[in-house]
């Protein structure tokens, strides 16, 4: 076999593989929209029942997944917030994007885990809350319980 010809068979199982965990792509197979209905694999929700509409998350992902949920859902996005590690953000329309230290988590990713949490506890009863999770969230949405410092997890994480 030739480079050339390993190289054509090779290059199109790359470009599916990455196609297939593109975060993305993935949100835009499981979330559908059709005019006022959002579908979410069984459910399905009618938009005109919510006043607001606001996505929290967190990963490494969170960003293209956001920006998925933005473009399905148009101007129906009220806003929200996400972190996702440094150097990985990127442009959303109304969702707010935070940066933070990954894995050990740090200052930027605690703040961050507060202001979601502020977000979620402010939609009220009218409002649909889009969570978005991958990998890397563990360390980058931090809320650490009262009596354990950030010092106190950096160092049990960085163990």
């Amino acid at each position: 076999m030739t480079d050339r010809s390993a190289r054509a068979t090779i290059d199109p199982i790359l470009h599916a593989a990455l196609d297939a965990v593109n975060p993305a792509r993935a949100v835009h197979a499981a979330l559908q929209r059709d005019g006022d209905r959002l579908a979410l694999d069984d459910a399905v929700y009618d938009l005109d029942d919510f006043a607001h509409i606001y996505v929290v998350g967190a990963g490494k992902a969170a960003v293209p997944m956001t920006q998925a949920v933005e473009e399905i859902l148009g101007d129906r996005t009220s806003g929200g917030m996400v972190v996702t590690k440094t150097n990985h953000g990127g442009p959303t329309r109304r969702v707010a994007v935070r940066e933070a230290q990954h894995p050990v988590p740090d200052k930027a990713g605690v703040d961050a885990g507060r202001r979601i949490l502020h977000v979620a506890h402010q939609a009220g009863a009218d409002a649909l809350v889009i969570a978005l999770i991958s990998g890397g969230g563990s360390a980058l949405l931090v809320v650490p319980a009262e009596n354990i410092s950030l010092a106190d997890l950096q160092a049990m994480t960085g163990a």
